[in-house]
């Protein structure tokens, strides 16, 4: 499911990161004192911010999609932001510096 909405509908991998951040959510929502929608928000949140490195944006697409129960859940998708995109941040390699990368390789053709 993630390849054919990744590749057939529009909007690039945001529609895919909300599939697989429900569905992820809906898997968690087994755990004790965690319920359905919270769980829900949290995924899709969690995963939106890994794919897209937008935190605001991440969150507001959670609160969004639920509507009415999307305030109420609210704190817990920003902690479950913060939370990814922190853990996506230190588990990421670091940024190589354009320098080291033409002196190894020389520089570019002109």
């Amino acid at each position: 499911a993630y390849c054919v909405s990744l590749s057939a509908f529009r909007g690039g991998p945001i529609f895919p990161a909300m599939f697989l951040g429900a569905a992820g959510g809906i898997a968690l929502s087994h755990l004790p004192g965690l319920q359905l929608t919270p769980a829900f928000a949290m995924g899709i949140g969690a995963m939106s911010v890994t794919m897209l490195r937008l935190p605001l944006t991440s969150v507001l697409l959670a609160t969004l999609l639920l509507g009415s129960q999307g305030l109420t859940v609210m704190p817990l998708v920003i902690v479950a932001v913060v939370v990814a995109y922190v853990v996506m941040l230190r588990l990421s390699p670091p940024p190589r510096d354009r320098s080291e990368a033409d002196a190894r390789t020389g520089p570019a053709p002109a």
